[in-house]
């Protein structure tokens, strides 16, 4: 499966340097994909790469204008073609703001920054990681809630073949990812 990943923007501090990068745990995660790392540009030809990826994986990390610009783009062609989209972490954020849910900032989460906590898919607990203090006010309308955090708040939901996980799935021994998830996504880990 070819498999497109965003990539994080990140600039060197009294340089101008910036440089986009991925997470070296995407390799160990999906070996025997093909892995299709995305730059970010505002004149990438969103159309053509659509048409060659099967799955499109935006990835987690800080909002940067020119990634969301790209991720919004290529995203937006993959739903028009009919393929699947799964956001991880700040993917899911984005993904659940896009298609009109709510992502809340005011209130911190804590004890969810840096740390491991329980999910519960179908009344069971699973222990994911978490990295992030924002969370899911609201999901997307007409979206299913896959997986929430002991507080009730979404950590995974997913609206035809678009999906979206809290978690780093990439980032865990033995990850957890939903059963609806994967079948979508057509995703083998």
């Amino acid at each position: 499966m070819k498999i497109g990943l965003t990539q994080r923007v990140l600039t060197f501090p009294n340089t101008g340097i910036v440089h986009d990068a991925l997470e070296h745990n995407w390799y160990k995660f999906l070996k025997g994909h093909e892995l299709i790392p995305i730059p970010n540009r505002e004149d990438l030809d969103y159309e053509t790469i659509a048409e060659d990826i099967d799955l499109l994986i935006i990835t987690g990390g800080r909002n940067e204008d020119i990634r969301i610009i790209t991720e919004v783009n290529l995203a937006t062609e993959m739903v028009t073609n009919g393929k699947p989209v799964l956001g991880i972490c700040h993917g899911a954020f984005l993904l659940t703001s896009i298609l009109g849910g709510e992502v809340e900032g005011e209130r911190i989460k804590e004890r969810h920054f840096i740390s491991d906590h329980n999910v519960f898919y179908q009344g069971r607990p699973y222990m994911v990681n978490s990295f992030h203090d924002i969370w899911i006010r609201t999901p997307p309308i007409g979206s299913v809630v896959l997986a929430t955090d002991p507080e009730g708040d979404v950590e995974s939901w997913i609206k035809d073949n678009i999906c979206a996980i809290v978690w780093h799935p990439e980032r865990m021994e033995e990850t957890f990812i939903p059963p609806e998830i994967l079948e979508v996504t057509g995703l083998k880990i």
